[in-house]
Order: C-alpha cells, then structure tokens, then sequence
C-alpha cells in the first residue's frame, strides 16, 4: 500500500509578494520578503515581514557498502555547530552533500559530489528517495535525497578535492543494511 499526503487547503495563488530587499550576499544570501497569505479562518494576513536564506537546490547521498557492511561519511567543520552555544564539537560525520551547479541535474550533482568529497564513484545505481525543504520556515532550500553503494577499500581516506575532509567508515549491522535497503524502494506518493 502506497502512503498518500492529505490534500492541503491553500495554493500558490493564496498568498502576494509585496516586496523584497537583499540584507547579504557573501557565500550564502539573506533577502526580506514582504507578503501577505490567506489565512484558515477567512481572513488576509500581513503584510508580514520576513527574512529568508537563499540556496539553490542541494543533494544528499547516503553511501552504503554491502560487501564491507559500512557506511561512508565525511566529517567537516560545520559553523552553525560551533556558533550554537552546545558545546558540542563543530566537526560534524555527515552524508556526502553539496550544492547544484547552474544547470546541472540533481543526479549528476550528486555523483560529482561523491567524488568529490570521498573519491569514490557509485558502483550501483543512484536511487532517489525523497526531496524534501529542511528547514522551510526560513529558508528555499530543497534537497533531493539519494542512496547509492560504493566500494569503501577504495576510499583515499580524505576526500578527493576537498581535503579538509575525513572519509569514514562505520560498521553497521546487518538491519541497518536492511532497513537501508527498503528504504530505497520504499515510495510515498504526494497527491495534489
């Protein structure tokens, strides 16, 4: 049985783009937005103002060895980590990750990507799982999740042009590779 989203109440011709201003622009940009939308009961609300983080579309991968029965991370400095105030350590083990290029397809984003990060090519098929906004509350940014498998011995131990990354393997176990598995031919479909 296939997961369906309920259908939601308002579109995109229920809200107006009043204004907007570019705060910064440096390696990431923050604009703010005046709107309005429509709201449940009836009524118009706003003008609100509103700032959001600009970013293209980005790529997730998840890197799975079966043979080996490991997963692959990379571990990078993260400045979101180091300014929350946690104290907790702003080196963060993550899923290959990165921005798409003008023009380029989520796919071949997420290939180069891998490479790039762990020097390493997928040995599998890149199967697609979701795409999804993270954090949509303030931000355009929309990610397309990927699962693909990999041949960790072949890992150069830091990442392929980015060198200020550490690739790591993690055992995992034998339900974890099963759960990855239904994962990625798992679907839900989203009705409009």
């Amino acid at each position: 049985m296939t997961a369906q989203w309920p259908d939601v109440q308002f579109g995109p011709a229920d809200w107006t783009l009043d204004s907007t201003e570019t705060l910064a622009e440096g390696f990431f940009r923050l604009d703010r937005w005046r709107l309005s939308h429509a709201g449940h009961q009836g009524q118009l609300i706003g003008p609100l103002s509103r700032e959001l983080f600009i970013r293209e579309p980005a790529v997730v991968v998840a890197l799975v060895d079966p043979a080996a029965r490991v997963c692959v991370f990379v571990e990078q400095f993260r400045i979101g980590v180091a300014a929350s105030g946690t104290g907790e350590s702003p080196w963060l083990m993550e899923w290959v990750a990165g921005i798409c290029d003008t023009g380029e397809l989520p796919e071949q984003t997420a290939v180069r990507e891998v490479f790039e990060e762990t020097g390493l090519l997928p040995n599998g098929p890149l199967r697609h799982l979701t795409t999804y906004y993270p954090s949509p509350g303030g931000s355009n940014e929309l990610i397309h999740l990927y699962l693909t498998t990999v041949d960790s011995r072949q890992s150069p131990g830091f990442g392929g042009k980015l060198m200020n990354m550490r690739i790591s393997r993690f055992i995992v176990s034998m339900w974890m590779l099963a759960l990855t598995r239904s994962i990625a031919v798992a679907s839900i479909t989203r009705r409009r």
